[in-house]
């Protein structure tokens, strides 16, 4: 096999932190018994945040005892009760959390399907060449499982790529000439392949970001899924820990939003229903049967490709399941480029076909702005809030369920890190839980501004 080690000098620059199987294995053993851990780190959270409520002297500054309603009940239920209930399900994240993951089901599971060849396919522009050559070194660990290939996808006729990779690696390029029905960008990128490639229904393909890092772990998932599995279409765990880790507390802790989201709005329909919540689909690290692929096609021009292949996709009937392995990504390098790619979400989201998409995502991205506005407003007109204790309870509940999402996404992302200490870890659900209320605030602005001034274009951000 040949040593691409120092392949044109574009590994120079790579942190060899990949980890063993043994330690993934290791990681998901513990993950195992969610049911019993998560429920009970909810409660100690929620106790806490009682106990402080009532040393900080903030129960009986709010808590009117003897009563079971006040008119501040009322507003304060107005206000808060539609953010509650549009998470859909309400505290979707504790119940992800506490629900049994079973990370070894598949593996355990007899064979049941045959398939022809998975296809890993990085998607990339092009112009963050070192990250793709990055992305791409563990798959020289993953060469040894057969029927499978690997795939960097170009945007664009860039020929002197594959000079820069490894000979095993095949390099294709999308024709300008290629102008599909509907399809631009990344979506064109990805219809091209479907038909390039004459998927057929003994055809897999695991589609990656130009920055997604798998290892040998994440392959074994793979085949375990295709071939002892029944669902469709397979997603999987992405931590942010490649590189810029913690680097930026406040762009950390909003890919730390997106580790806690995973465990309610992603994992929790597809664990039970085997389908997604409307379109809530990551962009990568997604497992896709090569007939699912033809029949929904990547033919739109949705800038969030994946939300609309995942909400037709579910609307034909195709089965979801949850891949339990992880992949590595890294968190935007400004906050220039995070709002780049939050405006693209948003405005890719909002423009679905469907009131029940949009209503949904309009009130999980406005809710904070509420809440922080009616903080502001509190303080300033100095509003003496009087509620009964069952209703100062509920609200703890909230912010204890909420907090706890956090602080469980944090301290998984160390763990899976392996080389953390307690003490930086501890630091980090504090640096987490303090930059939380900003990260809020920033994607209810964002959000905002993209009803306003919709993106336009598929911005590619900077990688590491």
């Amino acid at each position: 096999m040949e040593d691409h080690t120092q392949h044109n000098g574009y590994y120079a620059n790579f942190r060899d932190d990949h980890y063993s199987e043994k330690h993934t294995k290791g990681f998901f053993e513990r993950l195992n018994y969610n049911w019993a851990v998560f429920p009970l780190t909810a409660s100690l959270c929620f106790i806490a945040l009682y106990q402080i409520s009532v040393w900080t002297g903030l129960y009986d500054k709010f808590v009117e005892q003897g009563v079971l309603w006040t008119p501040d009940c009322t507003i304060l239920a107005i206000i808060y009760g539609p953010f509650v209930l549009g998470q859909l399900p309400p505290y979707s994240t504790l119940w992800g959390l506490c629900l049994p993951m079973r990370p070894f089901a598949y593996k355990q599971s007899p064979k049941r399907r045959y398939f022809r060849e998975l296809k890993v396919c990085l998607v990339t522009k092009g112009t963050n060449m070192q990250t793709v050559v990055n992305s791409i070194r563990p798959w020289e660990g993953c060469r040894q499982y057969q029927n499978i290939t690997f795939h960097v996808v170009l945007d664009s006729a860039d020929s002197d790529v594959q000079a820069a990779l490894p000979n095993f690696v095949n390099v294709v390029s999308v024709p300008a000439s290629f102008q599909p029905s509907h399809a631009k960008y990344k979506g064109r990128v990805l219809e091209w392949c479907r038909l390039y490639w004459k998927l057929s229904e003994l055809d897999w393909v695991l589609h990656l970001d130009e920055e997604t890092e798998i290892d040998g772990y994440l392959v074994k998932a793979c085949f375990d899924f295709i071939e002892r599995g029944t669902e469709d279409i397979g997603m999987g765990t992405i931590y942010y820990t490649s590189h810029n880790y913690w680097k930026n507390a406040f762009l950390t802790t909003a890919e730390i939003f997106r580790v806690a989201d995973d465990f309610g709005r992603f994992q929790l329909p597809i664990r039970l229903f085997k389908r997604p919540l409307l379109g809530w689909m990551h962009g990568s690290f997604i497992l896709i049967n090569g007939a699912v692929e033809n029949k929904v096609t990547w033919d739109t021009g949705c800038l969030a490709e994946d939300f609309w292949f995942a909400f037709h996709a579910a609307r034909r009937g195709f089965k979801f399941g949850w891949v339990h392995a992880i992949a590595r990504e890294q968190p935007p390098v400004s906050v220039y480029d995070l709002i780049q790619q939050r405006r693209r979400w948003y405005t890719g989201i909002m423009s679905m076909d469907s009131w029940m998409v949009k209503l949904v995502l309009a009130i999980s991205m406005m809710g904070p702005l509420a809440y922080g506005s009616l903080n502001v407003y509190t303080f300033i007109s100095g509003w003496e809030i009087s509620v009964s204790h069952w209703f100062f309870v509920w609200n703890l509940c909230n912010i204890a369920v909420d907090a706890h999402g956090l602080i469980v996404g944090s301290m998984l992302q160390d763990l899976h890190l392996g080389d953390t200490s307690l003490g930086a870890s501890v630091l980090h659900v504090i640096l987490t839980l303090f930059w939380a209320p900003f990260v809020q605030f920033a994607h209810s602005v964002i959000f905002i501004s993209a009803m306003i001034w919709p993106a336009s274009k598929f911005v590619v951000i900077k990688k590491v």
